[in-house]
Order: structure tokens, then C-alpha cells, then sequence
């Protein structure tokens, strides 16, 4: 769901149409990494709570939500993830860094 909705941080949209379609967030992991590297606190908590496990999905650079989220300077999205999913802290992206070493924006 790489939606114009997700994109421009439109909650109640988004929430509507996961309402719908819970499986759309399965349809483009782009999704949940565009809203940590964003920010987006509560779009993120929406779409996680549909699915849970679509924080652990990773982009095309091997690298998790959280990674997006440390990159981006979110310490909030940060400690949602991380709250979510705590194994996250130990998923290493494409070049071997763990989220603690990602560099940030």
C-alpha cells in the first residue's frame, strides 16, 4: 500500500482502508520503511497494528523500518519500533551495521 494516503501521513484514510483491506500493507513494504524515515508515529502505529509483523519486512538495501527510523533522527518512531518489535535492535542491514551504528540525516 504505497498509497498517495500513506505518503502524506493521512491517518484516517489510511485506517479506512486497511479497515477494507488489512492485507494491502502485504502489497509494498516501502510503506512502512517511507513512514519511519518520516516520522509518522501514528500512521506507523495504524499499519502495525494490522500487522505486527511488517515492521520485521526489509527494503531492497536489507535494512528494517527501525534502520529508516534512526536514519530519518526519529527517536520517537525509534521507541515505537522498538516497542513493537524489539528484536529489531539486532537485525543487521546489507552492509553488516546493526540500527545502532546507522547514520543519521
Amino acid at each position: 500500500m504505497s498509497c498517495d494516503a500513506a505518503r502524506n501521513n493521512r491517518v484516517e484514510i489510511v485506517t479506512q482502508l486497511l479497515t477494507m483491506s488489512p492485507a494491502l500493507l502485504l502489497l509494498d513494504p516501502k510503506t512502512i520503511h517511507n513512514a519511519a524515515i518520516k516520522g509518522y508515529d501514528e500512521l506507523l502505529n495504524v499499519m502495525l497494528s494490522y500487522n505486527p509483523q511488517s515492521s520485521l519486512s526489509e527494503n531492497v538495501l536489507s535494512r528494517t523500518a527501525l534502520i529508516a527510523a534512526v536514519t530519518g533522527g526519529h527517536d520517537s518512531t525509534v521507541a515505537l519500533l522498538l516497542s513493537k518489535a524489539p528484536e529489531l535492535i539486532h537485525v543487521v542491514d546489507s552492509s553488516g551495521k546493526l540500527p545502532c551504528t546507522a547514520p543519521k540525516r
